[in-house]
């Protein structure tokens, strides 16, 4: 059994500890989102952890969740994500979203103990032949057309799942496709096709689960949500964006769903020097002064994940520590406060492999070991973020790179309101 106290700080594998750059999560913030979202469903939930939690560090978002009995189990995508948190001793249930991609990978499935969603007849086949003692979910094609059995046969699958002589059938699934579009007529068909899901596993005395982090918070920023244009929930959540503190929707912001951010992206400067007015830096020379100013440095660039096509000009906060630290004290020790985060500067040039280049007042005061904000208070936030860089936030944190280490932070706890 894993202590949910432990491990507090995780380095991944490749994750330059030393170099200065690192992702700051508020394991805190995590669990009060998760809490609150757990209480908004008013039932158990499901916290994806797949794609490294949507670069939140898998393993310390476990450690963070793996107490709170709110927490029904974790969702990944890939059969080594489900291992990896096994071999680590996580002892909640583990969905493989994506189901296993062979039949020899249900024997790895029964041996971790992970729980197999079913979304393709062929995987059906495999489980006639496979003489495994699993545990299963069917999932069906509401509409999104990604994944998913025909509901036109879905007693038929659900008889046949039932067949297996060591396969424990534990539920039926499905997955909105334009819950964060309020007015989508989408919504309302696939929840029709899950309302019907909902009575055959009443029915069968099995379980369900529908709702992700759009389908779940619709109802708090649409006060007018009418049952035509309702989302359903079933008997378990599975919030996935909304649980690290960033919002769903493109004109709502996390702090107006009540989520507090987890993450926040550090970088340390490693080089200053004063540009006079119509100098340039960066390649191409496309950025140049308007008037005489400090270029800071910074050791991140598109090869950490952070996007190429960020555009000039968002702000970046200096992070002022302890200077008696040595760097290798600042990245290690997570709970080292910070403080002083007055002094903002702004992109500048363009974004490199390793590094980007970011304009202060000639006045400002800031030095060589200083650490910049670049996402997360008082900097930007996901949303905004991806914004200017013309994605989604989804992007933001999940293409960060091995090279970003990550460090757990307990932050003051805030209690929902």
């Amino acid at each position: 059994m894993v202590n949910p106290a432990t491990p507090l700080v995780h380095q991944s594998t490749y994750g330059d500890t030393y170099r200065g750059t690192f992702a700051e999560i508020d394991t805190n913030a995590l669990v009060r989102n998760v809490r609150y979202l757990a209480k908004l469903a008013n039932a158990p939930i499901c916290i994806p952890l797949k794609a490294n939690a949507y670069g939140h560090d898998m393993l310390i978002c476990a450690s963070a969740l793996e107490g709170e009995s709110c927490v029904l189990g974790y969702g990944v995508a890939t059969l080594s994500e489900g291992i990896e948190l096994r071999m680590q001793g996580f002892t909640k249930i583990i969905w493989l979203f994506e189901g296993v991609a062979s039949a020899s990978e249900l024997q790895l499935a029964q041996y971790h103990q992970l729980t197999v969603v079913i979304h393709h007849p062929n995987q059906l086949s495999w489980l006639e032949t496979a003489n495994v003692a699993i545990d299963i979910w069917l999932k069906f094609d509401t509409d999104m057309h990604r994944l998913g059995l025909d509901t036109d046969k879905a007693e038929f699958y659900i008889n046949k799942a039932l067949g297996f002589k060591n396969c424990s059938l534990v539920g039926l699934m499905s997955h909105y496709a334009c819950a964060d579009i309020f007015d989508s007529v989408s919504n309302y068909q696939q929840t029709e096709k899950m309302h019907a899901l909902q009575s055959l596993a009443t029915s069968y005395g099995i379980k369900t689960s529908f709702a992700n982090s759009a389908a779940l918070l619709r109802s708090t920023v649409r006060a007018t949500d009418t049952s035509e244009n309702h989302c359903i929930i079933g008997d378990i959540a599975r919030p996935g964006i909304s649980s690290y503190g960033i919002s769903p929707f493109a004109e709502h912001s996390a702090q107006a769903l009540n989520l507090k951010p987890v993450m926040r992206l550090f970088s340390k400067i490693i080089a200053i020097r004063t540009l006079d007015k119509n100098e340039s830096v960066g390649y191409g020379g496309t950025w140049q002064a308007e008037e005489p100013c400090q270029i800071a440095t910074l050791c991140i660039g598109y090869g950490d994940g952070f996007c190429r096509e960020t555009p000039y000009g968002i702000p970046v906060a200096i992070s002022k520590r302890d200077n008696t630290s040595t760097d290798r004290e600042i990245t290690r020790n997570s709970e080292q406060k910070i403080e002083n985060e007055k002094i903002i500067g702004k992109l500048a040039g363009r974004v490199s492999m390793d590094m980007i280049t970011v304009q202060f007042s000639i006045d400002a005061e800031i030095t060589c070991g200083d650490y910049c904000i670049l996402l997360g208070p008082p900097a930007f936030s996901a949303e905004a973020l991806a914004n200017h860089q013309s994605t989604i936030p989804y992007t933001v944190t999940t293409q960060l790179t091995q090279r970003v280490v990550r460090l757990a932070h307990q932050l003051p706890n805030t209690e929902m309101h």
